[in-house]
């Protein structure tokens, strides 16, 4: 078995390993959580994070909204409290393939 077998086989990831596979920084992460850009993280009974594959989600949703549209922090939390997320990035993309 490899390690990309192992990858996908895992239930949950830790910060660093979440870190990696997005391309982020870990202190980042941290912040993008405490501003609700990426929810609240699961914790193991030590305080390390859990990252399952619906917050990767997240960080991947809200790696475009920032780094490619170029939204900051507040227009992020904005779109998440509308619940617009997927249509904004949906209708950019739809826009920039065109």
């Amino acid at each position: 078995m490899t390690y990309a077998d192992n990858e996908i086989k895992r239930v949950y990831w830790p910060i660093k390993g979440v870190a990696r596979m997005t391309n982020e920084s870990e202190s980042t992460l941290r912040f993008w959580e405490d501003e609700g850009i990426i929810g609240d993280i699961p914790r193991k009974t030590n305080g390390d994070r859990t990252y399952k594959l619906k917050e990767i989600e997240y960080i991947e949703k809200a790696q475009y909204l920032i780094r490619r549209m170029g939204f900051g922090i507040p227009g992020v939390q904005q779109a998440i409290k509308v619940g617009y997320v997927e249509d904004i990035i949906k209708f950019h993309k739809k826009r920039v393939t065109s």
